[in-house]
């Protein structure tokens, strides 16, 4: 499954940390993985704002992957955003 997260607005991707955290349908967590902007994990260039990651179920079925930013903004303050997905994925 590749996963990726863009970041618009003015935050500093220098300054950014995502992680996903996938769990299953029952709720347990599975796995923790960060996503990179280093122009080498499912993501376009370094730097550019777009992180990504690949992950690889051991077991088929429904799961839900979250996704935490949090951050510096250009300007300086803090941020964090958080996205929720589903997936039905297979290994």
């Amino acid at each position: 499954v590749r996963l990726r997260a863009t970041l618009t607005g003015a935050a500093d991707p220098g300054r950014t940390t995502v992680n996903a955290t996938i769990r299953d349908a029952t709720g347990q967590l599975v796995e923790t993985i960060p996503l990179l902007d280093d122009g080498a994990h499912n993501d376009e260039g370094a730097g550019d704002g777009i992180f990504g990651a690949t992950w690889v179920p051991e077991r088929s079925g429904l799961h839900t992957i979250s996704v935490e930013a949090t951050g510096r903004r250009t300007t300086g303050g803090a941020f964090r955003r958080i996205a929720v997905v589903a997936v039905q994925a297979q290994p």
